[in-house]
């Protein structure tokens, strides 16, 4: 029996559709398309649970790699052929185990890629084989983040010689994220601030619940951190600016870009702190 499964890929440029071309009035003649394909999974079920998230794109944009989390197997899917074209089958125990928990794939190259979950990030072989594994408490990042230190990652990106580890970093009593260069032979962290996250503290919504315990959620702005070629990128949803680590050079740099379509920044004010559970949602869907 076949299996054919919508998915809307919209981050996937690979997929045959353009934006139409930029022009002066860029509100008057504004278009969008959106390409949605038709998967080919033949007797396979593809995992979208999770809505692609622990997904990533090969180098070339050719294929979409996708973490089934009920068959513990990675997803080969090719983007041109449109069709499930191999399935890499992981374990969740021994000594090639992924863990408990995978919440970001990152392709590393064509025979390899990173498995991170909360508190580590693991280099594997796609046929299987654990190659590395860091542990994030085994550097020093400032503190339990239940006692309000730091977490560091989960989405994390290993240079090309294995050599450093690069991610962002969030410490809980600023509400904020440096980005964070792990030295993996050496055991040693090195933190940098960043500039264009200065106001994510703005945007902090908090939810407290004072039932017969005392509870909190949190909710901030997203942020983004990817490598291209020899620069780390790191974007957040507050501001257009970007920031990126030039890891030949060891240098970080940024560029504020003036936005043809929204705000170049939020600058509106926002209640942040909030009782019930209503008022959270209500205040933090006008954010968005």
């Amino acid at each position: 029996m076949r299996y054919l499964f919508y998915l809307i890929l919209v981050i996937l440029i690979s997929c045959k559709e353009n934006i139409v071309e930029n022009r002066s009035d860029y509100f008057s003649n504004l278009q969008f398309s959106l390409d949605t394909v038709l998967i080919d999974s033949s007797d396979e079920i593809i995992f979208l649970q999770y809505q692609l998230f622990s997904s990533d794109l090969s180098k070339d944009g050719k294929h979409l790699f996708n973490f089934n989390e009920n068959d513990v197997a990675i997803e080969k899917i090719n983007l041109d052929e449109l069709r499930l074209e191999e399935k890499f089958p992981f374990e969740r125990e021994g000594p090639n185990g992924i863990g408990s928990n995978v919440a970001v794939i990152k392709i590393y190259n064509e025979d390899q890629i990173t498995l991170t979950g909360m508190n580590q990030t693991s280099l594997f072989s796609l046929d299987g084989e654990k190659l590395n594994t860091v542990y994030f408490e085994n550097f020093s990042l400032g503190g339990h983040p239940m006692e309000g230190g730091e977490q560091f990652g989960p989405r994390v990106i290993l240079d090309t010689n294995a050599e450093r580890l690069y991610g962002l970093s969030y410490r809980y009593k600023d509400k904020n994220y440096v980005l964070g260069i792990l030295y993996l032979k050496d055991y040693e962290i090195s933190k940098i601030e960043l500039k264009s996250f200065e106001k994510i503290p703005d945007y902090s919504f908090k939810y407290t619940y004072t039932g017969k315990a005392i509870a909190h959620m949190t909710q901030g702005p997203k942020v983004g951190i990817e490598r291209f070629g020899n620069k780390v990128i790191l974007s957040n949803e507050i501001i257009s600016t970007l920031m990126w680590y030039d890891t030949e050079v060891d240098s970080l740099f940024m560029k504020t870009y003036n936005s043809q379509l929204t705000a170049n920044q939020k600058e509106k004010e926002y209640i942040k702190k909030h009782e019930t559970s209503e008022s959270f949602q209500i205040e933090y869907r006008r954010y968005k």
